[in-house]
């Protein structure tokens, strides 16, 4: 969907930047991004200073 919605994005590779939640790191969510052939960008443990909007 996400290629649907920005086409602009049709011939870029998708970077996903997750915050390390169980919910983004079941077997279920990694399953479906190595389906897509997306790459993982971690978000660090614990990082006060560092926030995703940043």
């Amino acid at each position: 969907k996400i290629r649907e919605k920005r086409p602009g994005l049709q011939h870029k590779q998708i970077i996903f930047h997750q915050d390390n939640a169980p919910a983004h790191k079941s077997v279920l969510s990694m399953s479906k991004f190595n389906e897509l052939k997306y790459k993982l960008l971690d978000h660090p443990s614990y990082s006060p200073d560092l926030a995703p909007s940043d």
